[in-house]
């Protein structure tokens, strides 16, 4: 489900650099000077991020996982929240290395290729392991999805 939609179902502003929990502090004043394509990965993990505190009802994964209860709804948002973080991670060290290609299309292709690489053995353990890759794959197809739908790469 691309952002948009997603945001609207959840009821969220549309807006790429809304503040999802209504603080505002010091880094949230240094996110207004980042880069569009680091705003455009935060945007997509906080709603991803919301999603998944929506997911738990207010319970933490850890009390819910020693309940003995699958969790695959939560599962598949928290693996969607878990590689945009990487997403994230991996812009912020390209764009601090500027001998490296900063393009948003080509870090989230190699962020794909690696998840996938690392989870697939993992997803045919069980329900929640595939849920987990499967909602880390959908984030970035959403991901891919708007960047696609735009005119241009967002940049620096």
């Amino acid at each position: 489900m691309p952002l948009s939609r997603l945001r609207a179902a959840l009821g969220l502003p549309s807006e790429a650099g809304a503040v999802t929990d209504g603080r505002r502090d010091a880094a949230s004043e240094r996110e207004q000077d980042e880069p569009a394509c680091v705003a455009l990965v935060r945007a997509h993990r906080a709603c991803a991020q919301d999603a998944l505190t929506e997911a738990l009802g207010g319970q933490s994964l850890c009390h819910l996982a020693r309940s003995g209860h699958p969790l695959p709804a939560a599962k598949f948002h928290e693996g969607a929240v878990t590689v945009l973080g990487l997403v994230l991670r991996e812009q912020r060290r390209r764009l601090a290395a500027p001998a490296e290609d900063t393009t948003l299309l080509v870090v989230v292709e190699q962020v794909r290729d690696a998840w996938w690489a690392e989870q697939a053995p993992l997803a045919a353990r069980g329900p929640a392991w595939d849920a987990y890759a499967t909602g880390g794959d959908e984030a970035l197809k959403d991901l891919l999805e708007e960047l696609a739908a735009g005119t241009s790469e967002p940049s620096r």
